[in-house]
């Protein structure tokens, strides 16, 4: 199942929240949920968290062994997405990087489609308040 503001343990002592991640459901039904029961994490990149959510909270979730880690980053010209997947060295490892249409086929099939998503924040930023 998809959550969104679940905590992930990643240690004894140490917790993170990612933006959205995707939780096994046999082990969705505790908080925070542990590290072995999320495939998937996904960081949205906020002005205050590009190096947090770039190095150490992807450090934290490549040691809790989370095999999937995106990044969505909506500050670029153009809404990107990373994709990254652990590699048997213990580390992520970029798979992808993109500001088109992509369908992604791990941990499941989806597509994404960010052009869209850079015309909705564009015309958002054109449109609210000062």
């Amino acid at each position: 199942m998809v959550n969104q503001e679940q905590a992930v343990l990643v240690s004894s002592s140490n917790e993170l929240k990612p933006g959205a991640l995707l939780i096994r459901t046999d082990g969705a039904n505790r908080s925070p949920v542990r590290a072995a029961d999320v495939p998937l994490v996904v960081e949205i990149i906020s002005r205050s968290s590009v190096v947090y959510d770039r190095k150490h909270k992807m450090k934290s979730y490549a040691v809790a062994g989370i095999p999937s880690y995106w990044i969505i980053d909506p500050l670029a010209d153009r809404v990107t997405f990373t994709q990254y997947l652990l590699g048997p060295d213990g580390n992520y490892h970029q798979q992808l990087q993109t500001d088109e249409l992509v369908t992604v086929h791990q941990p499941w099939e989806i597509t994404l489609d960010l052009p869209a998503w850079t015309r909705k924040r564009d015309w958002i930023e054109r449109n609210a308040r000062p």
